[in-house]
């Protein structure tokens, strides 16, 4: 393992631009206010939508009266889902079922002999029955926003309340309420994984088997820009155009045009600048599809934003995951075994199971297991749809295995740092296959975890365990390791072209920022590949019209699949390039050196750059073969694997009065792969690590037990505050992978994976004096203080 790998040079360059902390080049533009944001944007002649919401969580609709919100002043339509269908709309198009980690064209889940999957459709205005609170039932748009608010307001809806389930695992009970009266009942899918009858004789046979369940509440996104969107149509040719902020726009412009049967020639969707993500904004909302049909429909532009409470209601959310674990470990405390049972709550509506095929991928984590049986099972609930939140299942398993080995660790009496070594799967074993299917081919995991216990000072900690409690405070220390697995949509595709009129390059691609700095990281690459200044190189991203295909941004792809097809592009370019120089120069290609950015050979001391040669075309003399623009184009179908690992370590202080849980320190060690800009990828893990403590410690998205949600607003629904975290102790390693060019692994979601497990552990640990072994998400002062008062109680006896 290398701290801090030194980067390469470029094909072009003696002094790379990979690796330099470069400040964003977009954040200039954007803390000047002159950033533009969907709702930024508005054109004359414009309507505005809202939408009237459900405000049960399951309920038949009996009728919609629209008469008097109509004839209210400067209403210009109210319609319904019936509307919606007699005009021909369709459900949107869901996929809810991955490709496969390994093999694109293998589902990750399958039916099975003894059930099918189902998925439920999923219709932009709710039909005959509501099934989660928030979910919209009419659109009503008028002139201005206040008027269409004044006339939702005066939308009638008669429902008939039904039965409402918000917890998965009630759900899943056999005799359940049915969500879906034409499903058997509410499980998804439920597939098994692994080889059950090895792990179940493991277990038997095991010294000790550590049985726990661990619950992963639901979380909110909470992006700082609300959704918008605003669908404009052409009046010469009926062509939409559709801005909303976004993390992909094919994928928008494939759920639109799925939806209302539209080509996709006949609709442009931009994706202008968007503030966050996480994966919630992977997929196409209902309120995109609605202002598309209704700016058809009226044919004029119609706009639509969310206000916050309306997105804590129908942003779609994470985690929701509870796991039913049972390691197995022999008396020298080496795993013998692992069983988990999965359940997942995906919702209302089947948006999405990336989420649960994450969990069991990466389940064994960074030990060896020799065995596992994995059971998943996705259940529909009366909540808002669930999709891959930052981490997306990966955050679930760490925990599941770092918990199971600290409470193994005390009932085996052995240190929790040497059990953990005695089961890491060490260097000499790569590549290592999981008993969950994967092989990881690079990751120095007994490196990582030495460097992040001497940055921590965990030797010093029992010394700083007593100035606390001189204090009056219980301190806790905890440690987790982890691995991830990035898949992502499999397709991308790479312009390149050279601009000689500015002396430009222009980088076409089918990812989409939404904060994560591509304008300045994708620049560095390309700048590195033809030995010109990042700030020649220029991003065009987030319009269909320009981008020709791809994935969009999410599962660390971006930088992890760009990069290799920009390498790949770049390739093509210089080796074009290298044509029209030899003709210029009078010289064999062979003799040719590209160095610096510019083409050289020893016969004369003429040299010529990218700009020089791409003027050169237009000469006169130049030979028709080579007039070609300075252009290409790369591509890929597939997987591009990789596995960013690390460690974290969580310090932290309980005041046993109030079970306030303040976080003192916390360092980390991770390996993304070559960092090509380290100052951005700090920033990642920094972002990472604080949705990784608001989900320990503050974020539960909660429903009372008629599935009403009491969390709608941030009054209610804790986020983590500055005050909430320290200053992060963060380093960088690399154990090189050769599964891309630019040994890429992968490093947005790293700060959020291990978190949750190494804040935990912590607190438990810190517990631990008073007799508490385990304790679940979150770890808020009155839960805390709850824990602290029973186990005082329960040791002072009746």
């Amino acid at each position: 393992m290398t701290i801090h790998s030194g980067a390469q040079p470029g094909p072009g360059s003696h002094a790379p631009w990979i690796g330099r902390p470069l400040p964003r080049f977009e954040d200039l533009r954007l803390v000047q206010g002159a950033g533009r944001y969907s709702d930024d944007v508005s054109v004359p002649g414009q309507a505005y939508a809202i939408f009237v919401r459900s405000p049960h969580a399951h309920a038949q609709i009996r009728s919609i009266d629209v008469s008097a919100a109509a004839a209210l002043p400067g209403v210009v339509a109210v319609l319904t889902g019936a509307d919606y269908v007699a005009s021909g709309g369709l459900s949107i198009p869901v996929m809810p079922v991955p490709a496969g980690a390994l093999d694109v064209d293998d589902p990750a889940f399958k039916p099975t002999q003894e059930r099918a999957i189902f998925a439920t459709p999923q219709w932009p205005l709710a039909l005959d029955r509501v099934r989660f609170p928030g979910e919209a039932v009419a659109m009503v748009i008028a002139e201005t926003l206040a008027e269409a608010r004044d006339a939702a307001e005066a939308v009638a809806v008669d429902y008939e309340a039904l039965p409402a389930l918000t917890s998965a695992v009630a759900a899943a009970e056999p005799g359940a309420p049915l969500i879906w009266p034409d499903a058997r009942d509410n499980v998804a899918f439920e597939n098994a994984f692994g080889d059950h009858a090895a792990a179940q004789a493991a277990l038997a046979g095991a010294h000790l088997v550590v049985e726990q369940e661990y619950l992963n509440p639901r979380m909110l996104a909470a992006f700082m820009e609300p959704r918008a969107a605003l669908a404009e149509v052409d009046p010469e040719t009926g062509r939409v155009t559709l801005t909303s902020g976004c993390q992909g726009v094919h994928r928008i412009r494939m759920g639109v045009c799925g939806a209302l049967t539209l080509k996709t020639e006949d609709i442009r969707v931009i994706c202008p600048d968007t503030g966050g993500g996480f994966g919630s904004r992977n997929d196409p909302y209902p309120e995109q599809i609605c202002a598309v049909w209704a700016a058809m429909r009226l044919k004029r532009p119609v706009k639509w934003t969310n206000d916050r409470t309306e997105s804590l209601l129908t942003d779609y959310q994470g985690r929701d995951i509870t796991t039913r674990a049972r390691l197995g470990f022999d008396a020298e405390g080496r795993i013998v075994g692992l069983a988990l049972d999965i359940i997942g709550g995906v919702g209302a509506q089947t948006l999405s199971f990336v989420q649960l095929h994450n969990t069991y991928r990466i389940a064994p984590t960074v030990y060896r297991v020799p065995c596992a049986s994995l059971r998943i099972r996705g259940v529909i609930t009366n909540t808002t749809p669930t999709g891959p939140f930052r981490g997306a299942g990966r955050p679930e398993a760490t925990l599941a295995m770092e918990r199971s080995m600290d409470i193994a660790a005390q009932k085996l009496g052995i240190d929790r740092l040497e059990l953990r070594r005695r089961n890491l799967v060490t260097r000499k074993e790569l590549p290592y296959a999981t008993a969950s299917g994967l092989t990881y081919d690079s990751g120095d995991f007994h490196a990582n975890m030495r460097a992040v216990l001497k940055a921590a000072d965990w030797k010093g900690f029992e010394r700083r365990r007593k100035d606390a409690a001189r204090r009056g405070k219980l301190a806790g220390i905890g440690l987790a390791n982890y691995v991830e697995c990035p898949v992502g949509a499999p397709h991308e595709r790479v312009d390149l072209r050279v601009n000689a009129s500015d002396e430009t390059i222009e980088l076409v691609i089918g990812t989409q920022s939404t904060g994560q700095g591509h304008e300045t990281s994708f620049a560095q690459v390309v700048a590195d590949m033809f030995g010109v200044d990042p700030g020649q190189v220029r991003l065009v991203a987030g319009d269909t019209d320009k981008v020709v295909s791809g994935g969009g941004s999410h599962s660390d792809r971006s930088m992890r699949i760009g990069s290799a097809l920009m390498a790949e592009a770049s390739g093509k370019i210089i080796a074009q390039a290298r044509r029209i120089a030899a003709h210029v120069l009078d010289a064999p290609e062979k003799e040719l050196v590209f160095e610096d950015g510019l083409f050289s050979t020893r016969s004369t001391n003429r040299r010529l750059g990218l700009f020089d040669l791409a003027r050169a075309q237009d000469a006169p003399d130049m030979p028709p073969d080579l007039r070609a623009r300075l252009a290409a184009t790369a591509a890929m179908r597939g997987r591009i694997p990789a596995f960013p690992t690390g460690a974290a370590v969580c310090e932290l202080e309980v005041d046993s009065d109030t079970g306030l849980v303040e976080i003192t320190r916390y360092t980390q060690v991770d390996d993304a792969g070559q960092p090509i800009n380290p100052l951005i990828l700090h920033g990642q893990v920094h972002g990472g690590i604080v949705q990784g403590v608001g989900q320990a410690l503050v974020e539960n998205h909660a429903y009372d037990s008629e599935g009403q949600v009491i969390s709608a607003t941030f009054m209610d629904y804790a986020m983590p505050r500055a005050d909430l975290v320290p200053s992060f102790d963060v380093q960088l390693a690399e154990d090189p992978t050769k599964g891309n060019p630019l040994r890429i692994k992968g490093g947005g979601e790293g700060g959020t994976t291990p978190a949750p497990a190494a804040i935990m552990n912590a607190v438990c640990d810190a517990l631990s004096v008073l007799g508490v072994r385990h304790f679940d998400m979150p770890a808020t002062p009155h839960r805390v203080w709850a824990a602290i008062d029973a186990a005082r109680r329960s040791s002072a006896g009746p």
